[in-house]
């Protein structure tokens, strides 16, 4: 038998080990989190290639961040138009109106500054 130091390295090492899977799990499980209420959030309210942006962080989301951009449009004699219309019809106006609105302004912006669709 030698004198000498005796150093057991396996027990600091699994906790170590242990300690790194401790965190790994609690990032992955605050991560979900914060995807699952970024989604109830928003999804409403954004288009799916704008809530992909916002889940993979390159959008930032926040009261301080870029100013919204809103289209207010007046279609031409839709009240006339409307009164003569069944509630269906005047809904499916409005989506293609809508639709259309849509596809013009993510043709021509990036998918961050696209419309909520």
């Amino acid at each position: 038998m030698h004198h000498g130091w005796y150093l057991p390295v396996a027990v600091p090492l699994l906790v170590g080990l242990l300690a790194l899977a401790g965190r790994w799990l609690l990032t992955a499980l605050l991560e979900m989190g914060e995807r699952r209420r970024l989604r109830a959030a928003f999804a409403g309210y954004v288009s799916p290639p704008v809530m992909q942006e916002i889940l993979q962080r390159r959008l930032p989301v926040g009261l301080g961040g870029a100013a919204p951009c809103m289209l207010f449009a007046d279609i031409r004699g839709f009240t006339t138009l409307s009164e003569g219309l069944a509630p269906q019809a005047v809904i499916a106006l409005l989506n293609r109106h809508f639709d259309r609105s849509t596809e013009v302004s993510t043709a021509r912006a990036a998918p961050s500054a696209a419309s909520a669709g």
